[in-house]
């Protein structure tokens, strides 16, 4: 037995739950089948005991027979009893082995409605684990050490797991509690409470016995995804527990592939509730999302002082912080796991697409629906940069396929697009598109250039139905944000890419008009009717000062004052390097962010404020930045999904793709040829003690000076999508979604 022991563990030295090959797995679940069972020497007394009765039992049944019943059906209760308190582990052992032959599980499976009570006691049975210490006259009596070693050695449960076996392979009605009582032993509780994290020959067996009842019944594989969720732990359990059955979930996938969209979404979902309970604030601390009944209900019996009250607010902000700890901690093991696990499958460019399409399923459904998930979107942000890597490592550039983050981009900017969606959906979208393609490092200059252009061509086409459309009647006494906020965020997204991106993406702009330039000429000198080259369309990349001016000096709209404050501030300091704007416009909005900075600064104790100048105004901006969860007033409660990674555990997995705040346009490319005249800044300082009237004047006629003056439009602000229609098929044509499966 104990060679037989040695040969089954194997390779399972390391943690059950990490990464390992597909077929070194299935093959160590080959072996455990083939691991021989020894019979005890005095077997045939207790299985001809068992069978009779158990044929007592149905014949009883049968007769429906009432006279002396109890006296005919001691030896069958005693069985229950055995399975139920599992004094006698070497008789356990045998009864196990008894059950599981000839007629006794025939009379088992045919006739369950007899046997209830006997099948149920099997399936509820932990073979793995000693029965506890009893009470006798008064003392603890345990069992023997060399009787417990039949379940630390598993001999037990090699029995009970061939008799589960034997069961479904007699009657496949029984998939369902064979399952589950599979998966129970996947959740592995009782041992990770007493201090065993991972027994990796409790989990190989119990992997090698589902997966030898899949083979027998392969109608079982769909009836494994609602077992697995009924079993997930609670999101209050300890951490071992979730992110050890999470492991041995994500251990199934290896000889139950067909499962991987199951498992993947049940993972997600579950860490899409820990994730939403963990509360991140505009200061950077960490809570729990408070519980609403508990905010408002009053404390019933509240006789203290209020001494004991200022107690009670330090115990809960104590237990609220230990609580958040916690809940990251367990959020953190479940990414670290799916991280882990998708690198170990995926070898292959198919791979690594068919990973990427279940992931896009599930982030479609879920976790674009659930409002400021702060963590989980990342899976999406790793496998396009993990593709990335392996097409830049292992095939030549005129033989690698269209980048995944580019496919990415184009269902966000597809959503925001399609009115179908719902607003709240349109809105989620544009933040997701913000942020990904601000944050995520492997994205290059043209998809930046593009998504900014497609959000520019929606923008200029809102306003120009703005003044036909019904809400553009509201705008006095109505809520702008609140009407307009598909608008607003959409621009914001704008807005925030080039706060990240701005100089890359006009540095493309750039490059692309300067080489149509030189095309056309290059044409018109040669005069040539056949002409090889190819007509580019232009909206596709045009992020030129027209555009922005259109967007930004709207005098109604106004998008820049609804806008996150420190993304408002950064974009008009782009804006001014970049010259998207005209300087005059630059230079009135900057004075009036200085002095609503110099509003809201504390006014008690004049004596000590420090001097604000263009100096320490440049500092503060560059030190806050848009950077993390961004600073100042958001009117549209908006977020951005791929604010930093704060999970430690997990953390490596997104650094290489991550793409941290480090100022927008400090250091431009030689091959962009500007102006930065700092002397503005030293005006905009200077103009700091003009009355807000006078900044009010002046924000009014730079509205008036920069707003366009014709704009063309149709009849109904929903019909934006059909007349840009011709717009995203050209851009689909020639840029993000273009080429390959997509």
């Amino acid at each position: 037995m104990s060679n037989s022991k040695s040969s089954i563990e194997g390779e399972e030295s390391s943690r059950c739950c990490g990464t390992r090959s597909s077929q070194s797995f299935v093959e160590e679940l080959k072996r455990y089948k083939k691991a021989s069972r020894e019979y005890p020497t005095d077997f045939h007394v207790v299985q001809t005991y068992v069978q009779r009765a158990v044929q007592t039992k149905h014949e009883l049944m049968m007769a429906d027979c009432s006279t002396d019943k109890d006296a005919l059906l001691q030896g069958y209760d005693s069985i229950c009893d055995q399975l139920k308190s599992k004094d006698e582990p070497s008789m356990l052992h045998k009864l196990l082995l008894a059950l599981a032959y000839g007629e006794t599980l025939g009379y088992l499976t045919s006739y369950p409605q007899f046997h209830a009570k006997l099948l149920h006691l099997i399936m509820k049975l932990d073979p793995f684990t000693p029965p506890r210490a009893r009470q006798h006259q008064g003392t603890d009596v345990s069992v023997p050490t060399s009787q417990a070693r039949l379940f630390t050695d598993y001999v037990i449960a090699d029995a009970h797991l061939a008799l589960c076996l034997a069961i479904i392979s007699a009657n496949s009605t029984f998939a369902v509690p064979v399952l589950e009582t599979m998966v129970r032993f996947l959740a592995n509780q009782n041992t990770i409470c007493a201090g065993q994290p991972c027994d990796t020959g409790r989990m190989l067996r119990v992997h090698s016995t589902t997966y030898h009842i899949l083979i027998l019944v392969p109608k079982a594989l769909p009836l494994l995804p609602p077992i697995f969720a009924k079993h997930f732990p609670f999101k209050l359990k300890q951490q071992e527990i979730i992110s050890g059955y999470v492991g041995q979930l994500l251990q199934v996938l290896y000889y139950a592939p067909s499962l991987f969209a199951d498992v993947y979404e049940l993972c997600i979902r579950h860490a899409l509730q820990i994730d939403v309970e963990i509360r991140i604030r505009d200061d950077g601390n960490v809570s729990i999302e408070p519980n609403k009944q508990d905010e408002d209900e009053p404390a019933i019996f509240n006789m203290d002082g209020t001494n004991n009250d200022r107690n009670h607010d330090a115990n809960n902000s104590n237990d609220a912080t230990t609580k958040a700890d916690e809940m990251a901690d367990k959020l953190d093991a479940i990414m670290l796991l799916m991280f882990e696990h998708v690198v170990s499958v995926c070898r292959t460019r198919l791979d690594y697409v068919e990973t990427y399409a279940i992931l896009l399923r599930i982030f479609d459904s879920y976790i674009l629906a659930t409002h400021k998930s702060k963590f989980v979107q990342f899976l999406m942000l790793f496998i396009c940069g993990k593709y990335q890597s392996f097409n830049l490592l292992n095939y030549p550039s005129d033989d690698r396929s269209e980048p995944l983050y580019r496919d990415f981009a184009s269902n966000l900017l597809c959503k925001i697009l399609d009115t179908r969606q719902a607003n709240v959906h349109r809105q989620m979208s544009a933040c997701y598109l913000a942020s990904f393609i601000s944050r995520a490092e492997y994205v290059d200059s043209k998809t930046a250039c593009e998504s900014i252009a497609v959000l520019l061509q929606w923008a200029n086409l809102y306003i120009a139905q703005f003044g036909h459309s019904s809400s553009s009647r509201t705008v006095a006494g109505g809520n702008m944000c609140a009407t307009h906020a598909l608008f607003y965020t959409v621009c914001q997204a704008a807005f925030y890419i080039m706060c990240f991106r701005g100089a890359d993406a006009f540095l493309h702009y750039d490059n692309t008009m300067s080489k149509l330039a030189r095309q056309h000429i290059d044409e018109e000198a040669h005069d040539s009717n056949d002409r090889s080259s190819v007509d580019v369309d232009t909206n596709i990349v045009d992020i030129g000062p027209q555009r922005w001016l259109q967007v930004c000096s709207h005098p109604q709209l106004q998008p820049l004052k609804f806008c996150l404050e420190s993304v408002r501030r950064e974009f008009l300091h782009v804006a001014k390097v970049l010259q998207l704007l005209p300087s005059e416009f630059v230079r009135v909005s900057l004075l009036q962010e200085n002095l609503k900075a110099q509003q809201h600064l504390p006014r008690a104790r004049r004596t000590s404020s420090s001097i604000q100048t263009a100096a320490t105004l440049e500092m503060k901006r560059k030190s806050g930045g848009v950077g993390g969860l961004g600073q100042g007033s958001n009117p549209l409660d908006s977020f951005f999904p791929f604010d930093p990674y704060l999970l430690c555990k997990s953390h490596m997995f997104v650094e290489p793709f991550y793409k941290s705040w480090v100022g927008s346009c400090d250091q431009l490319d030689d091959n962009i040829s500007l102006e930065f005249d700092t002397g503005d800044l030293d005006d905009e300082s200077s103009s700091e003690s003009d009355s807000s009237n006078d900044s009010d004047n002046l924000s009014i006629a730079a509205e008036n000076d920069f707003a366009p003056k014709s704009l063309d439009a149709q009849s109904n602000v929903e019909m934006i999508s059909s007349s840009f229609a011709e717009e995203i098929q050209s851009f689909r044509k020639h840029s993000i979604s273009s080429g390959g499966s997509w």
